[in-house]
């Protein structure tokens, strides 16, 4: 994992994109030293969010409430409730 300031960030945006991108790696901002963004690329960003949305629909399976199926938006919801 790359890490830079906003400041590099900032002085280096077309560098730090290209890096990324040419090394398939994340890239951390910080800011006051701690961690503010991650910066990665389009095609490792829509693999995370199929990756989420199959492990949502395989808990939505298998997670049970009282005898009956229960949603991951519902167990979420019942979990911020509680």
């Amino acid at each position: 994992m790359l890490v830079f300031t906003i400041s590099e960030m900032r002085r280096n945006v077309s560098k730090i994109i290209n890096q990324v991108i040419e090394q398939d790696d994340v890239a951390l901002i910080t800011r006051f030293g701690k961690p503010a963004a991650i910066l990665l690329t389009y095609d490792r960003f829509n693999a995370l969010v199929e990756q989420l949305d199959d492990l949502e629909d395989a808990l939505a399976l298998y997670q049970r409430q009282d005898d009956k199926l229960v949603s991951f938006d519902e167990l979420v919801a019942g979990h911020k409730r509680a």
